[in-house]
Parts: C-alpha cells; sequence; structure tokens
C-alpha cells in the first residue's frame, strides 16, 4: 500500500480508522508478548520489558501488565500541520493509554528555515529566511544557537513580511509564538531543546511525554540491541538488501536511493545501519568486520578500531540509530503502536520485511496518519466563495438555461410549462422538445455566459496570485492554535 498526503484543505488521513486503533494497540501487545528471540544473549522479552519499565519511570508511570504505550517520533524544527497533526494523534491516544514522543535530535540538517508569504507585486510570493545555520554539519542535539538579538532580528522580518500580505490571523499567530520565544530561547541550549520547546509553547500537548533518541541511546537495552546487529552483520545486510530490493520490485522502483540506499559492503568491512558521533556532534557512518566474537567497529573517517562488541565498549562510539534501525527500536522494544506519517509510512513497509527476515517475528502494526491545511486570508476567501459561485452559476446556465432568459421569454415560459406538466417523467417528445428550447436559449444568453466565464477567470486569475498560500509545509507559527 502507497500512503498518500491529503490534497484538500482540511483533509486528513489516518489509517486505518480511528475506531480500529484500540483493537491494533491489543493485538500489537500481544503479539509482542510472544516473541521469544534473543538478541546478544539477552531475550527480547527481558529487554523490551526493561525498556517500558525505564520510559515509563521517567514519566512517573508504572510499568504494569495493564500499560500500553504509543510511540511517535520526529525531528525537531518549524514543521507544517501535517506533521503537529501527529502530536495531536498522540495527545488524543493520551486519554486511555501512556503516549510518548521521540525527539529525533540525532538527525542532521544543513540549516533551519522557514517559507514566509510576502507581498510580491499583486501576487504572494514565499521567500525563504535562515533561522539557525549548521555549517559544521552537527546533529541537533550538540547545535549551539546564536545569539538571541539575532534570532529577534530575523523574527523581525519575518513580521515585516507577514504584514505586507495584510493578514490579521497570521500575524497574531506569530505574535503568539513570539511570546513563545521570549520565554524558551536561551543561548546556552542546543537547537533541539529549544526548537522542542518552541513546538510545546505554542501547541502544548501536555499528555505527551518527551524524551529525546540521544537519551535513549545511551541505554544499556539499545546498546544491546546495536551489539547484536554488529555481531550478525552478516544476516542483518541480507535481510536489509533483499528488504530493499523486494520492496522496489513490488512498487516498480529503480532508483537505488528510493525509498533509502542499501547497506554496502567495502571489502571485508560491513557498513551499519547506526551513525556514530565524534565529540563535536558530527555523523560518521560506521563498519563491522571480523569474523563472528572477533567482531570490532571502525568509522569511515579514521582506522582506529572499537572491540570487543560489548555495551560497554560500544558506548564510547556515541551510537545513535539511522532511520530503520530507530522504528525497529521503537515498534520493537517500547511501543504497542507507533504512529507514523506518509513518509515514515511507506518506508517502514521495508522495515516490516526487514523485522520478519531478520528476527523471524512478525512485525507490529502501526498507524499513518496526515492533516492538510492551507493559509487563507480575508482576500482569498472571499474569492473561494466567488469562484464557487460562478462556477454553480456557469454550470446551471448550461443545464438550464431557460432560467436566465429574460423575463416574459416565450420559450423559456413553455419550458417552464413542459417540466411542470410532466409531474416529474417526461416523455420522449417532450424531452426532444425541451433539448430544443434549451438549445435555442442558450444561444440568446451567450453574452450573459461570456461575461461570467471572463468573472471567473478574473476570480481564479486572482485566487493563483495567492497560491503560495495554499501549501503543505509552511511552518506551523503561521497558523492559529486552534486550527492546528
Amino acid at each position: 500500500m502507497k500512503y498518500s498526503v491529503p490534497k484538500g484543505d482540511g483533509e486528513s488521513l489516518f489509517y486505518p480508522a480511528w475506531d480500529r486503533a484500540p483493537e491494533l494497540i491489543e493485538t500489537n501487545h500481544s503479539l509482542l508478548e510472544s516473541h521469544d528471540f534473543e538478541m546478544a544473549g539477552t531475550s527480547f522479552h527481558q529487554l523490551r520489558a526493561s525498556v517500558r519499565r525505564e520510559v515509563a519511570a521517567q514519566a512517573g508511570q508504572r510499568a504494569s501488565e495493564k500499560l500500553r504505550i504509543i510511540v511517535g517520533a520526529h525531528q525537531p524544527g518549524f514543521q507544517g500541520p501535517g506533521i503537529m497533526y501527529k502530536y495531536g494523534v498522540l495527545e488524543a491516544f493520551s486519554r486511555h493509554n501512556f503516549s510518548l514522543n521521540y525527539v529525533v535530535d540525532s538527525d542532521v540538517c544543513k540549516e533551519i528555515s522557514v517559507k514566509i508569504p510576502y507581498l510580491r507585486g499583486r501576487s504572494i510570493g514565499l521567500r525563504e529566511l535562515v533561522i539557525f545555520r549548521n555549517r559544521e554539519g552537527l546533529v541537533f542535539e550538540k547545535l549551539p544557537l546564536p545569539p538571541k538579538e539575532i534570532v529577534d532580528l530575523r523574527y523581525r522580518e519575518i513580521r515585516k513580511l507577514l504584514a505586507s500580505v495584510g493578514t490579521e490571523g497570521m500575524l497574531h499567530a506569530f505574535n503568539d509564538f513570539l511570546a513563545v520565544h521570549e520565554r524558551v530561547y536561551a543561548e546556552e541550549e542546543s537547537a533541539a531543546k529549544i526548537l522542542t520547546g518552541y513546538r510545546q509553547g505554542y501547541y502544548p500537548t501536555r499528555n505527551v511525554y518527551e524524551t529525546s533518541i540521544s537519551a535513549i541511546s545511551h541505554s544499556k537495552e539499545f546498546q544491546i540491541f546495536a551489539c547484536d546487529i554488529i555481531e550478525e552483520i552478516e544476516e542483518f545486510h541480507r535481510a536489509y538488501n533483499s528488504s530493499l530490493d523486494e520492496h522496489r520490485r513490488l512498487h516498480h522502483i529503480r532508483s537505488p536511493a528510493n525509498p533509502f540506499p542499501g547497506l554496502i559492503r567495502d571489502g571485508e568491512l560491513w557498513e551499519l545501519p547506526l551513525w556514530g558521533l565524534d565529540s563535536l556532534g558530527r555523523r560518521h557512518k560506521l563498519f563491522a568486520g571480523g569474523a563472528a566474537g572477533k567482531r570490532f567497529v571502525v568509522r569511515d573517517d579514521v582506522h582506529d578500531r572499537t572491540s570487543p562488541i560489548e555495551p560497554e565498549t560500544v558506548l564510547l562510539l556515541r551510537m545513535r540509530p539511522r532511520a530503520v534501525c530507530l522504528t525497529i527500536f521503537l515498534r520493537l522494544f517500547v511501543g504497542d503502536l507507533f504512529v507514523h506519517g506518509v513518509g515514515g509510512g511507506n518506508y517502514d513497509q521495508v522495515t516490516d520485511r526487514i523485522i520478519e527476515k531478520y528476527y523471524a517475528a512478525s512485525p507490529p502494526g502501526y498507524v499513518v496518519c496526515s492533516r492538510t491545511r492551507f493559509l487563507s486570508n480575508q482576500q482569498s476567501a472571499v474569492l473561494q466563495a466567488k469562484a464557487s459561485q460562478l462556477r454553480e452559476k456557469l454550470r446551471r446556465m448550461r443545464h438550464t438555461p431557460e432560467k436566465f432568459a429574460p423575463e416574459g421569454n416565450p420559450l423559456a415560459e413553455e419550458a417552464r410549462l413542459i417540466i411542470v406538466g410532466c409531474e416529474g417523467k417526461l416523455s420522449a417528445e417532450e424531452h426532444v422538445r425541451l433539448d430544443e428550447i434549451r438549445r435555442r436559449v442558450l444561444e440568446r444568453i451567450t453574452p450573459e455566459m461570456s461575461l461570467t466565464e471572463k468573472e471567473l477567470e478574473g476570480a481564479e486569475e486572482a485566487l493563483h496570485r495567492q497560491s503560495a498560500l495554499h501549501r503543505r509545509g509552511l511552518p506551523y507559527f503561521l497558523y492559529p492554535q486552534a486550527e492546528l
């Protein structure tokens, strides 16, 4: 199945249906409790129970048999309503479950930027503004912040651009965001913490416990998970790359980069599905070598070997999971249900195959959700309504032209009498006559139709000039909080 983002304003995706989610949670929980494979000498059941106890304790929860954990994960940033919808879904699940969001602070972004609407002549354009730069290629957890006065200047520029559009709703929303900025910005913190603070301050999900990938990557359970993959790297490679090949054949994908690249082998070195961080916070690929039981790990840019492969020594590599390993770990070891967006929902179909091949275990189901919400201003709302009315008028003019004929027109009166007299069912002769009347009346109202068509063309052209507002991915702080 291929998931697609909703196209229309206000449309949402939630699959499978919301009312099936409780059953899916219980099915997943029973399935995961039944798995009995081992990893690096530790049983899956023992490892999963340990992870769940730890995350529950951090949130002040008790890891009882009744505990059901709903998990989401996304990198920090200025996402649009589609991603914010995921956080709302986690909040909704928290009414009867423990909702947990992982900030993917192990990701790297060249620059953290936003696209802002502004008036460009008679049209509305989008200008991209960089809020935080990342010249060193650091992960979010290590990315330092610029001085507040520099960020304040960028936000003042955003406010000036929004003022040119003349939309009070967007300006009010951004002013609310600026109040959050004043509360949470602290130069000594990382970009990950401030971006998360922005989101939590602007769109609070108070019942969703927040943690991070960097935090769980330090856990002994994650180190055991990583050690297992390192020790069994040949088998993991086969499962990973063959699953990708099958997915590409099934979906007729030719590009080796889609949905993501395979793992490579360089002589006797096998690429790991894990990142290593250096002391500054730059990511590097990791490779495993050596025979089973004598494994070692090297970074792609240095030749120093790390061995033996044990949780205590592997911890020194500052490993972080890449996308597939991230969702494998969260879906198998932490949650009873994972909440994906459209992109993750599509690539995790490959992850399902990897779980089946590598662990010889059935993968738990997940949900996919997203929402489309467009920006609007007063003028665009008026234009949308006008265009809809004109389209409807043209439709009626083509189908029942007699209703638009001048008062007293004999043909229009004859058509009215035919329709009234037929009592809902026209004879063959009446059909022929009515069609003839409508053809003749249509010819007579052609000038009025032409004027209506021209008026519709003008409204649609004006709407096109505002099409920049009707795009996904514009930052959440342009939307009133109630609309998210």
